[in-house]
């Protein structure tokens, strides 16, 4: 899928239990948070973010456009296609969203619970101080 992101609308932190993903960077630039290391990408980079570890990537420019793969690796299918079918709503055309026009969720109770139903884990703050310490925090813009 093609996304286009800005600062203040990247995901928290989250696990996914079915699948892997890539990302590729089209314009702008990411800071990508794993366990294992936290590293940036600009355009023309990629970030590969494994199934089972929590993850999230925060907005370096005001705005991202990457394509995501995301790959399954068992006999479930890929969750996150589910949850974005769920929470999401039929395109309108096959243009790519501005994200200026995307308001940030104010009550993530939903996300939380349809994320869970598709293998997708969202970390409280205090697990996620412990899985990756050196992010800053959901909702604080990085530089």
């Amino acid at each position: 899928m093609e996304v286009k992101v800005r600062p203040g609308l990247e995901p928290p932190v989250h696990i996914h239990e079915r699948e892997h993903e890539l990302f590729f960077v089209l314009e702008g630039s990411v800071r990508f948070y794993t366990p294992d290391k936290t590293f940036d990408a600009h355009a023309g980079g990629v970030g590969f973010l494994p199934q089972g570890k929590a993850h999230t990537f925060a907005c370096l420019t005001d705005e991202v456009r990457a394509l995501i793969l995301v790959g399954a690796t068992g006999p479930e299918t890929v969750g996150m296609d589910g949850y974005l079918l769920q929470m999401g709503e039929a395109a309108r055309d096959l243009s790519v969203p501005d994200p200026s026009t995307i308001a940030p969720i104010e009550d993530p109770t939903e996300t939380i619970q349809v994320g869970a139903s598709w293998g997708i884990r969202f970390l409280s703050p205090e697990d996620t101080k412990k899985a990756l310490p050196e992010y800053p925090g959901f909702g604080v813009r990085v530089s």
